[in-house]
C-alpha cells in the first residue's frame, strides 16, 4: 500500500504537530497547506515539505492527488470545510470539538459513508 497523501487546513501549532507527527511513520506524503492567506500558506507548506498551498476550499477539494485532509481550522469552521470535503470523496481526520452539535456529526456520519470515506 502506497501512502496516504494528505492536506492540511490551517496553520496553528496544533497541525504543526499533527505534520511531525505524520513525518515520523513514514506512511504520509503531505501535498498541501491551506490557509486563508497565502503568505501564511506558503510558509507553512515550505516548512513541511507541500508543494501546493490553498485558499481557496474548492481548489483543495478538487485536487486528485489529495486523499485526506486534517482540519486545524477554527472549531466554527469544521463543519462546512468538512462537509466540502467529504463530498469530494476524501478522508477527513478533524480535531475536537469536530463539529458544534450532534445533528452535525450524524449528517456528516451518514455522508461519510454515502461517499464510502472515513470520518475521524
Amino acid at each position: 500500500m502506497g501512502k496516504i497523501r494528505y492536506a492540511t487546513i490551517g496553520t496553528s501549532a496544533i497541525t504543526e504537530k499533527f505534520n511531525k507527527a505524520c513525518s515520523l511513520t513514514g506512511r504520509y506524503e503531505y501535498i498541501a497547506a491551506y490557509s486563508r492567506k497565502e503568505e501564511t500558506g506558503s510558509a507553512f507548506a515550505r516548512k513541511f515539505g507541500a508543494k501546493k498551498v490553498y485558499t481557496d476550499l474548492s481548489a483543495l477539494t478538487n485536487d486528485e492527488e489529495i486523499d485526506a485532509v486534517y482540519i486545524g481550522s477554527p472549531n466554527v469552521c469544521h463543519y462546512g470545510q468538512a462537509k466540502a470535503v467529504l463530498s469530494a470523496k476524501k478522508h477527513v481526520i478533524c480535531e475536537k470539538p469536530i463539529f458544534t452539535s450532534r445533528a452535525q456529526l450524524d449528517e456528516l456520519k451518514a455522508l461519510a459513508d454515502e461517499k464510502g470515506v472515513i470520518l475521524l
